[in-house]
């Protein structure tokens, strides 16, 4: 993983942990909640790397089971969770992505905010709580291109788990993309 990109993970990492630490009661997320997996994720080059290769170092048994249920999801098959997810938790927690690291936290995009159902239930979330949605993705998608000096061409997690698992179609699929 790159050093910046670390950075930034871990910035949000900690802003979680002092949400969490500030307002213990509002925000609900523990392991096992996988509420906020229900998203067909869209993933930069310089994350489904990461995820890639987390995916590969997976026991075979549990790469295979990721592998069925992306399946299983492109082909419409099972509801929208996270084919990631085995056991109500994240398969590759330590590598998870951007996104997945603001889950659960009230996310700011411009003048709206957006925060799960399951937290902050007793009014607006404090400022101090708030994640900069726009600011940080910015940061992302520029840290992409630093890396791998082109532009990003975003890859679903399934297209991912694919790619890790070698699936096939990968190949054909991607060309398609450049």
């Amino acid at each position: 993983m790159n050093e910046e990109h670390a950075r930034l993970l871990g910035r949000v990492d900690a802003h979680f942990e002092r949400t969490r630490a500030r307002h213990p009661d509002a925000l609900r997320c523990a392991p096992g909640c996988s509420a906020c997996c229900r998203l067909h994720l869209a993933l930069l080059p310089l994350e489904a790397l990461a995820i890639e290769h987390a995916v590969m170092a997976l026991p075979p048994s549990r790469r295979a089971q990721v592998a069925r249920q992306a399946a299983a999801l492109e082909q419409g098959t099972s509801d929208t969770l996270c084919p990631l997810v085995l056991q109500g938790r994240c398969s590759v927690y330590a590598q998870r992505p951007l996104i997945c690291r603001t889950h659960g936290l009230p996310l700011r995009f411009g003048d709206s905010v957006e925060v799960c159902s399951l937290n902050f239930t007793e009014g607006d979330p404090p400022a101090d709580a708030l994640v900069d949605a726009e600011a940080v993705n910015d940061e992302l998608v520029a840290l992409d291109y630093l890396v791998r000096r082109e532009r990003a061409v975003p890859m679903s997690i399934t297209e991912v788990v694919r790619r890790a698992v070698g699936g096939s179609g990968w190949k054909e699929k991607r060309a398609g993309c450049q």
